[in-house]
């Protein structure tokens, strides 16, 4: 395996194994996502709960819009099309006209092609601000990009991960087989999968992991390994064929502004964080195209812009990272996905026998500073150990927060829930259901080829 390679485009990423799991099947080329109302996401929240992605309320009566109940907070659903969820939340606030003053947190990320749905709660509005500013509609999804629907009182912030999993209902085409034979063709590979009455999968990250570049890999070895700064650069400045000529040219840009400012940095004794001139000027780069047609809103850079404002703000790497938590955990976690994702691999070619390998609920450590998980993958993967970790980094985003938390654990497999389909000439409409982390990607890469690299829905940027 060429490391090199993997962490400038992704390779290896998604081990062969897994599309291959049914060996003796082949499968047929399809396409996914060739209209974003074809590929649906509905976050569902609670087991009780699911966020649906049209106009109509997911509420009862006596909860909608309901004033009297308690809480500081305020919870509404966001539906957004074609939009990364941070994109999506940087206009529900300018909807809200609260700018930086709003906190909104979530509990996950969703497809940034598809249409898709969750949960969100907003700190910083009042509430009939928010009512007044739920205009739900499929005019307002076409023309602004997100609409949010069903506010109700909270009082808790969510957090990472706070979701049950995920509804799929997604059209895929596949051109020149009919009705009669896409259902012969699905039959005897569903049956495959299905094992005590429930379909189950390899439980493989999906290629979206590593973001529209495919370098968060890549990103995240350096993150790890040399520091924040190192991890920032390439995130900001990195090229990559995935993008438009537009937003090539933008990182051209900004890496010319980084290596003047490291420059000045190395002529100080200081660090790029301390360049206020310069990251000015990455400011700048980011905003061209004037008021709510600024190339960072245009380009889905909302975490690139970000970064940038922070680093002005605090002029420090450490204060930054501790504001946008979340947004750096990408990086570190798009490393860890690469090393489960080869570990799956290694047990699926019979390579290694994990313990408990048998059992479908049987979890594999992902990477992190915790013994128990550094033991398993000096056993089965030591490549994947740096051999040196920035101090920072490592106590932020890689050590367990109590000495007692074995840090996050994945299944080998997941289950396929609530599966639904019917077939049409040309086509097949699935309705699922995977628990949180899960991709749908993933299953349907196993039933068919899908050329996932081919970009059939046309990005926001070019519009």
């Amino acid at each position: 395996m060429d490391l090199e390679l993997a962490k400038s485009s992704g390779a290896h990423f998604m081990p062969d194994s897994v599309s291959d799991f049914m060996g003796r099947f082949p499968r047929k080329a399809a396409r996914i996502k060739t209209l974003p109302k074809f590929f649906r996401v509905e976050e569902q929240t609670e087991a009780s709960h699911r966020c649906t992605a049209g106009p109509e309320s997911d509420l009862s009566a006596e909860h909608l819009f309901d004033a009297g109940s308690t809480g500081h907070l305020i919870a509404v659903e966001m539906v957004k099309q074609c939009l990364t969820t941070p994109a999506a939340i940087d206009k529900v606030k300018a909807l809200l006209g609260g700018g930086q003053k709003l906190r909104i947190t979530y509990a996950g990320l969703k497809d940034r092609w598809a249409i898709t749905s969750q949960r969100i709660v907003i700190e910083g509005a009042s509430f009939d601000d928010v009512v007044r500013s739920c205009m739900p509609s499929q005019e307002q999804l076409d023309e602004y990009g997100v609409f949010i629907k069903n506010p109700i009182r909270t009082n808790r912030h969510l957090g990472k991960g706070r979701l049950v999993g995920n509804n799929f209902i997604i059209k895929v085409v596949v051109p020149g087989m009919s009705a009669a034979e896409l259902e012969a063709y699905l039959t005897p590979r569903i049956n495959f999968l299905t094992r005590g009455g429930a379909v189950m999968i390899p439980n493989a990250f999906g290629k979206q992991r590593l973001g529209k570049r495919q370098n968060l890999f890549g990103v995240g070895h350096d993150f790890i390994h040399l520091g924040p700064e190192a991890g920032i650069k390439r995130f900001l400045t990195e090229k990559s064929p995935n993008e438009s000529p537009w937003a090539n040219d933008v990182r051209g840009k900004l890496e010319s502004e980084w290596l003047s400012a490291e420059k000045r940095a190395a002529t100080a004794g200081t660090s790029v964080a301390n360049q206020v001139l310069h990251l000015q000027g990455m400011r700048q780069i980011l905003e061209e195209g004037g008021q709510g047609r600024q190339a960072y809103q245009r380009l889905n850079m909302t975490i690139e812009y970000r970064i940038v404002c922070q680093l002005l703000q605090h002029l420090d790497y450490v204060r930054a990272m501790r504001e946008l938590e979340e947004d750096f955990s990408l990086w570190p976690g798009a490393y860890h996905s690469f090393w489960f994702n080869q570990i799956l691999d290694k047990a699926l070619r019979g390579e290694i026998q994990l313990d408990n390998q048998g059992d479908p609920e049987a979890r594999i450590p992902l990477v992190m500073n915790e013994q128990r998980a550094l033991r398993f993958y000096r056993r089965f993967a030591p490549e994947a150990i740096p051999e040196t970790w920035d101090p920072t980094v490592q106590r932020m985003f890689l050590s367990p927060q109590h000495k007692f938390d074995k840090g996050p654990r994945r299944a080998l497999f997941v289950t396929v829930s609530d599966l639904k389909y019917n077939c049409e000439d040309g086509a097949v409409n699935m309705e699922f259901r995977l628990q949180k982390g899960s991709y749908a990607t993933t299953f349907l890469g196993i039933l068919f080829d899908i050329d996932g690299d081919k970009k059939v829905v046309a990005d926001v940027e070019a519009s």
